[in-house]
């Protein structure tokens, strides 16, 4: 059996008679010590240093230091602790001593008297122990205390990051806003002024003249779809390109975009063929929107690229009820090697054919993400000079869920396109012919909904929702005279409603009202006075003649006169607020055309001073504009009683990005004048304006 390894020993005391004694205790044990001496504390310290024992045995009262300061000391020659194990001698019995010798870092305590070699041997291999221990402790502390301190410095590098990374966000947001908006801005002029010359207002057109201004009509709306295109991207990088998915009747949205297209392929003088469906259409769980836009995308791309025969599309479902839909062309086909870099940002299969086919290599990218985005994908079959097959891969809608009731409607009406206009008059007077008036809701409030329902009652049927994807289907259920819409939050979804609105056929003369907010306030008095929100109505820009001279007409008709009585038409005074020249001129110009007339602005000051030199009867006002924008405009033009009943058109760009909507959402809740808001205004808002349109609707009668 090996022999314990030999311990090295400090016996630190001025009795030369106990250091005698430690040395004969331990002589006796198996274990070989060896002994070292010092008789002060200095001295001691001093052999530490040199000989560095295993063990130190110190007295507590020596010459020069008590046991206290030699244990200082000790710990002042290594930050962070003592060295070396150290156990404190006394021949006094004193807990106080003892307690003050531990706390001070010594690993044992031991009386003189009566001190056995066993009990000696086992006090020093305990400190040892102790302080092997302790050791290992504080090393595992310092390792977490460094492992911490790391973590801490990258913790700081992140959030630096994180802060650097959420400045280039919001750099990134307010390039988006502002290049958008500038770059919609003169994109508006050209294809208003186009559109001026289509109309022939300052002379008959040449045929060939005809022929420049469709091209310039072309480009015009190509490069706005290169802008939307940038933005979606843009938004997919941020990961925020929304998908609103609802159970969407796939028969009637193929056959709207075949029947877009149709002009298309007949130009080229190519087949374009939507294959009969074996059963009922499916319905597949997607959004209706990007829907469109990635078929229009896939039979777009199919024509373009085929000089000859025919682009075809068919649609299967799989055994499992997954949907596709197929897109074959008869056109250049694409190399299998280099297939799947078409869905890559930017990509071109061949330059020179992109040039003279057009496009930026953004189309296909996008529209693999929204696919994704619903839960689905694109798929690519193609050959060298055979052709291309594209299919579109989506997921059933879910047994409980119900096809949204404008598909239903679209649908009826595609098949029935002749006789739409009829039965759409038709439908409005019956409703005008009804009583009380019909008003649909939308907003995130349920109470404060609940309580503007109640309000109204009962010169008004108010049905609200908090789902604003409902929206359209609940007004077309209900034959909505208006439709309210809290804009309040800034969702992107609540814009899209209300641009889509307006392509709702059965909803075409439904007037649409956008307010900044509606909440509920607790105890607040029906009878007191408040802000008159006043009549807001949404036209996208580009904006057509049709769309601007509805919604001016449409606004105009649901001011009050009360003291002019029935306006016509002709004699509508409209102020047009826009800090771009061409804008400003086209719209101008389209109005007139409509025997409107028309004042302008260059800005908001000038036009708040126009206003109140002559109020006109409707303002079209463009809501991004500089120093003061649209809606520091609408905040004054509310509280001035001279101004607050003026109808307002405001013009947005219908693809707003991130940064233009939490612009938009802030600054509508500047018109409530920091809270300032009662729900009463609100409900006697809904009550005139619904009144309005009903009088509108009895002229149909």
């Amino acid at each position: 059996m090996n022999a314990p390894p030999k311990r090295t020993v400090l016996v630190v005391d001025d009795s030369a008679d106990d250091r005698a004694m430690i040395r004969r205790l331990l002589a006796k044990q198996s274990r070989e010590y060896l002994i070292l001496e010092a008789d002060t504390g200095d001295a001691g310290l001093e052999m530490v240093r040199k000989e560095q024992p295993d063990c130190v045995l110190t007295d507590f009262y020596l010459p020069d230091m008590d046991g206290n300061d030699f244990l200082d000391a000790l710990k002042r020659q290594v930050r962070g602790g003592l060295p070396l194990p150290v156990a404190v001698l006394t021949g006094e019995q004193s807990d106080e001593i003892a307690a003050e010798a531990l706390s001070r870092g010594a690993q044992d305590y031991l009386a003189k008297d009566g001190l056995s070699s066993t009990a000696l041997a086992r006090g020093i291999e305990n400190a040892i122990e102790k302080f092997q221990i302790q050791r290992e402790l504080m090393e595992s502390r310092m390792a977490i205390e460094l492992r911490n301190h790391k973590l801490e410095v990258l913790r700081d590098q992140l959030q630096e990051k994180v802060s650097e990374l959420d400045a280039a966000t919001r750099a990134k947001d307010q390039f988006m806003a502002v290049m958008s908006h500038e770059m919609r801005t003169p994109l508006n002029a050209i294809i208003g002024y186009s559109d001026l010359l289509e109309m022939e207002l300052d002379g008959t057109l040449t045929p060939g003249q005809r022929e420049q201004v469709k091209r310039i009509q072309v480009g015009g709306r190509h490069l706005l779809e290169l802008i939307n295109d940038v933005l979606d991207l843009a938004r997919a990088d941020a990961n925020k390109l929304d998908v609103e998915l609802q159970a969407v009747h796939l028969g009637a949205v193929l056959e709207e975009v075949v029947s877009l297209l149709e002009n298309q392929a007949a130009e080229k003088n190519i087949e374009l063929v939507l294959e009969p469906h074996q059963g009922e259409w499916p319905r597949v769980r997607a959004d209706l929107r990007r829907l469109r836009q990635i078929l229009t995308n896939l039979i777009g791309n199919a024509l373009k690229f085929t000089s000859e025969g025919s682009v075809r599309v068919r649609c299967e479902t799989d055994a499992d009820g997954r949907v596709r839909v197929h897109v074959t062309d008869t056109g250049i086909g694409i190399d299998p090697q280099i297939l799947p870099r078409v869905f890559t940002d930017f990509y071109q299969v061949r330059g020179e054919l992109t040039r003279e086919k057009g496009g930026s290599g953004l189309g296909l990218a996008i529209a693999q993400r929204l696919a994704r985005l619903m839960g689905g994908e694109i798929l690519a079959e193609s050959m060298p000079g055979e052709g291309s097959t594209f299919t579109l891969v989506l997921l059933p809608a879910r047994s409980a869920s119900t096809p949204r009731r404008s598909d239903l409607d679209h649908a009826a009406a595609v098949q029935a396109r002749d006789t739409r206009s009829e039965r759409r008059m038709s439908e409005r007077r019956r409703a005008a012919r009804s009583q009380p008036v019909s008003v649909v809701a939308f907003g995130s409030d349920e109470l404060a909904l609940a309580e503007l329902q109640r309000r109204v009652e009962p010169g008004v049927r108010l049905r609200w929702t908090t789902q604003v994807e409902h929206v359209a289907s609940l007004a077309v259920e209900e034959h909505a005279a208006l439709i309210v819409l809290d804009i309040g939050n800034g969702e992107a979804a609540v814009w899209r409603a209300a641009h889509a609105l307006q392509d709702v056929p059965e909803l075409d003369q439904t007037a649409i009202l956008l307010l900044p907010s509606i909440a509920s306030i607790p105890g607040e008095d029906a009878t007191t006075g408040g802000i008159d929100l006043g009549w807001l109505s949404l036209v996208p820009k580009p904006f057509t003649a049709a769309q601007l001279t509805h919604a001016v007409s449409t606004a105009a008709r649901g001011c009050e006169h009360e003291e002019e009585g029935e306006m016509d038409d002709d004699s509508y005074d409209v102020l047009v607020v826009d800090d771009d020249p061409d804008s400003r001129r086209v719209a101008a110009k389209i109005l007139a055309e409509a025997k409107l007339r028309v004042r302008q602005a260059p800005d908001g000051e000038s036009a708040l001073a126009e206003m109140r030199r002559l109020p006109p009867d409707v303002v079209v006002l463009d809501l991004m504009m500089p120093v003061l924008d649209g809606f520091g405009v609408l905040a004054t033009m509310r509280a001035d009683s001279t101004l607050a009943a003026i109808p307002v058109v405001v013009l947005t760009a219908k693809s707003l990005t991130d940064a233009e909507r939490r612009f938009l959402a802030r600054a509508a809740v500047r018109v409530l004048q920091k809270g300032e808001h009662r729900l009463a205004d609100v409900a006697d808002l809904v009550v005139r304006a619904a009144e309005r349109t009903q009088s509108d609707l009895r002229e149909l009668r």
